[in-house]
């Protein structure tokens, strides 16, 4: 049920959060924001790189085994009809945005972005043919024009995509 999915979901990100290896917001340090989805839910983890973490064009599961973890949030999509029915492009922009949208306070108050996200076609997307897509990039890098966006393989985003497997 949904009850039991929000439940679910909840009890994975208060373990996560009484995590030690938590970081608390640093405005003039460099973030990170990991988004992912799955074909029920969608999640973004903000978080702070170790110096000179990020200078390597591809990340490996050990670099992000290295970010502090600031704050991370979900949102079940079950009752969402369009979401459910999206193709997995359209579901993963939809947790870019929620990541976006979500932790404005910390993109707007950041020294440095790097977006990670694990679909390729998502970090290409200011390229879209889709002008609501086309128009969230824009947006982005007029709001934030430092961000920097790199694609990982979802093996990588291991934090982001845990969040996104609630068990039924």
């Amino acid at each position: 049920t949904i009850e039991q999915q929000s439940s679910a979901l909840n009890e994975a990100k208060s373990i996560i959060l009484s995590a030690p290896w938590r970081s608390a917001f640093q405005p003039d340090k460099h973030i990170v924001l990991a988004t992912d989805a799955s074909m029920i839910s969608i999640s973004a983890c903000i978080m702070k790189p170790p110096p000179g973490a990020l200078k390597k064009q591809k990340l490996s599961k050990n670099d992000l085994m290295n970010l502090r973890l600031i704050d991370v949030k979900a949102k079940c999509m079950v009752n969402n009809r369009p979401f459910m029915n999206s193709s997995t492009y359209l579901k993963e922009m939809e947790a870019f945005k929620f990541g976006i949208e979500t932790f404005e306070y910390y993109l707007k108050n950041s020294a440095q972005i790097t977006i990670l996200v694990d679909n390729k076609a998502v970090a290409m997307s200011r390229h879209s043919p889709i002008l609501k897509i086309k128009l969230l990039f824009e947006k982005l890098l007029l709001e934030y024009p430092n961000a920097k966006i790199l694609a990982i393989d979802s093996k990588t985003n291991f934090l982001a995509d845990a969040l996104t497997r609630i068990k039924s």
